[in-house]
């Protein structure tokens, strides 16, 4: 996904593809894995904290996979994103083999490439993510509630691994 932002860093003949990534990537877990990481992150059975958790998720990214859910408790009708395991893992190897790439090849981008791993291993906490839902909505609510939905995180069920949120249809 990363790939397709930047046409100066992959070769012409690899960009398309690249780019079908951006919103055309498949879910890496299946159903018993999805709910195993959202029980071992919550410390609860998936049907203690949801009356119903959609197996099929709503889409996926490159880091996890959204579920639709509703809460048992409130019958609010929520998503549930689910991080995948050992991602961030992967991730900061996937940033070397490109940076170490970059370093040979295209020096020029190496500064940009350590700019990247900074801003992106914030993305590995989804307590952290919930936070910044929060600070934008407080930030746009007071004068563009009329025209702009934001989520809300439900904190009680945000761990650096899962976060429930409010369901925008």
């Amino acid at each position: 996904q990363f790939c397709s932002t930047r046409d100066e860093m992959v070769p012409a003949q690899y960009l398309a593809w690249c780019k079908t990534l951006q919103d055309a990537v498949p879910p890496e877990l299946g159903p018993a894995e999805v709910r195993a990481v959202v029980e071992k992150s919550l410390g609860r059975r998936i049907d203690e904290v949801f009356d119903r958790f959609d197996d099929e998720p709503l889409g996926a990214a490159s880091i996890g996979q959204v579920h639709r859910a509703r809460v048992r408790d409130t019958g609010e009708e929520v998503v549930v994103k689910v991080q995948y395991p050992g991602v961030e893992a992967k991730f900061r190897g996937d940033i070397k083999t490109i940076t170490d790439f970059c370093r040979l090849a295209m020096p020029q981008n190496v500064p940009f490439m350590t700019e990247i791993e900074k801003q992106f291993l914030t993305e590995f906490d989804y307590r952290a993510e919930a936070q910044n839902l929060l600070d934008v909505a407080e930030a746009v609510r007071p004068r563009w509630a009329h025209a702009v939905a934001i989520p809300e995180p439900l904190l009680r069920y945000c761990t650096r691994d899962v976060m429930v949120m409010t369901y925008l249809p």
